[in-house]
């Protein structure tokens, strides 16, 4: 991970554990050629080697399924017309348990799979559950594909378990797809060709594996909708059904008590009339402040020094005093890292060899040599437990150079662990003995920020989370047990959100939530999205793209965090970079709630202080293409008509791309207690803020 894009409040990502619902697994009797259930405009029929055959209304669709065996080259089973690669003995055994259920068995040489269909109301639900029949660990690669009668006329994919859903639209229906258990929502890899859906579990790293007698259920589902569906009505019926719809707060800036030369801000806390002006520049009033440096050591060099907690103590204390002081509507949270634990030589016998960056010793930079490992695990240190460490089982660490070089080793939180209790303890110090009204923490869900991202490892090699593992696509056969830190790290992240939410403090978040117990918790997530904005790549006044990665958050607090000039490369923002950020943004159902803009540009702080101090605080109830309904206000950048609930008369708001408020052209009615708005606007090139 560049130091570029962690410095100060910079971040990166990655979330889950799984769900078991246990399946009657009773004598089955004897099979039928093909079995159907049917419930209003939607038959499934099982046919005798397993294919599912859909009909909804007048449109057809067939799901078939490949699951991987090992040899000296991989083998496919399959539920689906029989091609010779099925194993001697799998013989798919279909039936109906109930009159509403089908259920469909085989068994191979090292897995069984039992494959349960319901059909409620709009709804396809399909269970699968695997058990390792076999006397050691087994893993399986699982492809799934659903293929219509025609091509698909659309398809989104946001990817990735905090989205894990599938918008399919065709010329007369469109089907929504929606991954559900935790650990499915880790695995799954979508695609659209033509008239096929791919659906992938496991393709790449890590892969299901199983422990011998162990099972896991993945679970999906299947909705057939209307043709006049919308991606963003899938969104909004899945938020609702779900419960994540929970207020977002004004957005933040940073505050940096370390006494560092450079430092222009602590002096503010002795002149209350500047603070005030301060807070007044950015629009924070209703805002948060993130206070610097992090809480228990410091990975981005932001002190010259490494601070104790009395130290920390007596100067946030005194942070927040004041700032409440000034403005109590302010919340003040301190920042916690999830992921780095700093190596301090002087705490290993022998370590003096880590400070020799460049010698031999560290393999390309990324992971301890074969005599440091040894040096590291003599000790016994304490956080081992924590560590995250390489296919060779070398310990994995990141060097920040910041003035000096420093290196960090990759860690993760999982029940009971070093890093667990950790965050535990700086959650309670930050709350209970500095006073602080929250915490973010960064790197939360551990689940890579961009796909592929080979910088930040979302696997441990050592240990087993009795789950995944590497499987060789080539063989099919287990090459490494692995623990995906995501997983086994979702029961610490419930503990430590509610650590936070238990005491009714704040808590925000780096990394969208993965969970659906997560998502189902008032705490407030966002992601890191510079690398998908691209102002420059269309004119102004047009719609921009739709990005997969920014609607990633459509299930969890929808918000994001940008805007940095170039796709990453630091330089000057403008205002013109922000309200393009915030229009990209609406266009995908995600709201600009922090930015990053390194020189701190004039024109940047007139955009937060006219524009993004009025977004917030916002309670999504439904995203739009260009406009998002909040409780409290409307965001758009379209013209149209909308509705808000208010006794009060609303106002309306109108921004041009500079930032600047130009006057509104709309027309207003009252109707009980809604009011119906009706604004033109420039399309893709204004911003209106109803509230």
């Amino acid at each position: 991970m560049p130091l570029a894009t962690r410095g100060g409040l910079v971040f990166l990502t990655r979330a889950a554990i799984g769900v078991t619902i246990s399946v009657a697994a009773a004598a089955p009797p004897r099979a039928t050629a093909s079995e159907s259930i049917h419930q209003g405009l939607i038959t499934v029929t099982a046919a005798s080697n397993g294919r599912l055959n859909i009909q909804a209304g007048s449109n057809r669709y067939i799901v078939t399924s490949g699951f991987s065996y090992p040899g000296t080259r991989i083998g496919w089973n399959t539920f689906a017309a029989t091609r010779g690669s099925d194993q001697p003995g799998w013989v798919p055994l279909v039936r109906r348990p109930t009159p509403k259920a089908l259920a469909i068995t085989a068994q191979g040489s090292t897995y069984r799979i039992q494959r349960r269909i319901t059909v409620a109301g709009d709804k396809i639900r399909i269970i699968d559950r695997f058990t390792n029949i076999s006397s050691a660990p087994a893993g399986v690669f699982i492809h799934d594909r659903l293929t219509a009668a025609n091509p698909f006329v659309e398809s989104i994919i946001p990817g990735g378990a905090e989205n894990p859903t599938v918008y399919l639209r065709g010329r007369k229906q469109v089907l929504g797809l929606v991954v559900t258990d935790d650990l499915g929502r880790l695995l799954m890899q979508a695609s659209v060709t033509g008239a096929r859906l791919h659906l992938r579990f496991g393709e790449g790293l890590p892969t299901l594996a199983l422990a011998p007698g162990e099972s896991y259920h993945l679970h999906w589902t299947i909705y057939v909708l209307p043709a006049r569906t919308s991606y963003f009505d899938f969104m909004n019926r899945l938020r609702r059904a779900w419960r994540c719809n929970f207020p977002i707060e004004g957005f933040w800036k940073g505050f940096n008590v370390a006494p560092q030369s450079s430092n222009r801000q602590i002096p503010l806390l002795n002149h209350p009339k500047k603070l005030r002006a301060w807070i007044d520049r950015y629009g924070l009033q209703t805002g948060i402040v993130v206070l610097g440096p992090w809480i228990g050591y410091d990975p981005y060099c932001q002190c010259s020094y490494d601070w104790t907690q009395k130290e920390y103590l007596h100067r946030a204390r005194r942070a927040v005093r004041v700032f409440h002081e000034v403005d109590p509507k302010i919340k003040v949270i301190g920042m916690i890292e999830t992921d780095l634990i700093k190596i301090v030589p002087k705490q290993i016998p022998g370590g003096q060899v880590f400070t020799e960056l460049n010698a031999p010793q560290f393999k390309n930079g990324k992971e301890l040599s074969e005599a440091l490992t040894r040096l590291v695990e003599k000790d016994h240190l304490p956080y081992l437990n924590s560590i995250k460490f390489s296919p060779s089982g070398h310990p994995l660490i990141t060097e920040i150079s910041c003035g000096s070089p420093h290196l960090y080793f990759w860690a993760y939180p999982a029940p009971g662990n070093w890093v667990e209790n950790r965050m535990l303890g700086e959650i309670h110090f930050a709350l209970n003995k500095v006073g602080l009204d929250g915490v973010y923490i960064d790197d939360f869900n551990q689940t890579a920020n961009v796909p592929g991202d080979t910088s930040f490892p979302a696997c441990s090699f050592r240990g087993w989370d009795r789950h995944t593992a590497d499987v060789d696509p080539a063989t099919g056969k287990i090459r490494h047990l692995t623990v995906d830190c995501s997983y086994v790290g979702a029961p610490s992240r419930l503990k430590i959100i509610h650590a936070v939410l238990d005491q009714g403090k704040f808590i925000l978040t780096n990394g969208w939530a993965t969970t659906r117990t997560e998502q189902r918790l008032p705490a407030m997530h966002f992601k890191e999205t510079f690398w998908y904005y691209k102002p420059d790549t269309y004119p102004d006044g047009t719609e921009p793209p739709l990005l997969n990665m920014l609607l990633g958050g459509n299930l969890s607090t929808p918000i994001n965090y940008a805007v940095q000039p170039n796709a990453g490369v630091q330089g000057t923002c403008t205002a013109r970079d922000c309200m393009k950020a915030v229009i990209a943004g609406l266009r995908n159902g995600t709201p600009l709630f922090y930015l990053r803009d390194v020189n701190n540009a004039p024109s940047v702080a007139t955009f937060e202080r006219n524009v993004l101090r009025r977004m917030y605080p916002l309670t999504p109830v439904a995203l739009h293409t260009g406009w998002i309904q909040g409780q409290q206000r409307i965001i758009t950048c379209v013209s149209g008509s909308y509705r808000l609930a208010s006794v009060r008369r609303p106002r309306v708001f109108l921004f041009s791309l500079n930032g600047h408020r130009v006057q509104p052209d709309f027309k207003i009615q009252h109707a009980g207690d809604t009011w119906c708005i009706t604004l033109q606007m420039k399309n893709w090139a204004q911003l209106a803020i109803i509230r």
